[in-house]
């Protein structure tokens, strides 16, 4: 079955092969009950309306899912997965980070970000098994990063170029998803691909590829949150992950054979 808050989303839910629950986690009159029918739990949560806040989806909504959660029958053994973000490392001047890395706890989204990963992560335990999956920027079917920065060539854009970002390819999410169901995986995993380039790097690789002025970095606004980290892979890896997309530029006609020396030094 599938939760969503919008009931017109029903009918496509129900094409799916699922079937559809109205629930918003962050309401007081939620009705958790379904829970207890579950052998396994998938939480993908975000604020997308215009007047929800963070605080609203990620310490209330989660709260109230984590009480639910702990109210179940423990009988039944269930497992969770739990898609969180690499965004929590913050900027950590481009050093190299894995699971146990310190996180930034001095932007008070990533605060919030951190908390609910504690929470859930403290229902492990009993028949209860919970695995986070820590994802990068999504790219793949309607996110083609790549004419992303073809469209920006030339243009000046409101972001730090030296800070590195991490990706995810969203067919790597979803097989990251179901490998976590059939692994019984618990834990913290970061499920981000290969590539360890600057956005500078990246930008220029594919600017000059194509012929085009290259992307103008202005730097983040004061206050920005950003993420500037080299993040590890290598922990989902030893359990026999592999990732079909290791690289964006893997996925386009533009290929690793066409990056300057300077970027392959850095790939």
């Amino acid at each position: 079955m599938a939760t969503t808050r919008d009931r017109s989303r029903f009918e496509a839910l129900k094409n799916l092969g699922v079937t559809p629950a109205l629930l918003n986690i962050a309401s007081d009159q939620a009705d958790f009950s379904f829970i207890d029918q579950l052998d396994g739990l998938l939480i993908s949560v975000a604020p997308t309306r215009k007047d929800e806040s963070y605080e609203e989806v990620f310490s209330k909504g989660i709260s109230n899912l984590v009480q639910a959660l702990r109210q179940r029958p423990e009988q039944k053994p269930l497992h969770i997965t739990y898609i969180s973000t690499v965004g929590v490392f913050g900027d950590q001047g481009g050093q190299t980070v894995s699971e146990g890395s310190p996180l930034d706890i001095s932007h008070p989204i990533n605060r919030l970000l951190i908390n609910a990963e504690l929470a859930l992560q403290g229902l492990q335990g009993g028949n209860t098994t919970i695995c986070t999956l820590r994802l990068g920027g999504i790219y793949g079917p309607g996110r083609d990063m790549v004419s992303l920065v073809k469209d920006a060539a030339g243009q000046r854009i409101a972001r730090d170029g030296d800070h590195i970002p991490a990706w995810t390819h969203l067919d790597d999410i979803t097989r990251g998803v179901q490998f976590a169901w059939d692994r019984d995986l618990n834990g913290t995993f970061n499920l981000v691909d290969d590539m360890r380039l600057s956005r500078r790097e990246l930008s220029n690789a594919i600017c000059e590829h194509i012929g085009l002025p290259p992307v103008i970095w202005c730097g983040a606004p004061r206050g920005a949150r950003v993420v500037n980290a080299v993040v590890s892979n290598a922990k989902i890896k030893r359990q026999g992950f592999s990732f079909h997309s290791p690289s964006m530029l893997h996925r386009q006609t533009l290929q690793r054979s066409d990056l300057s020396p300077r970027v392959k030094a850095h790939s």
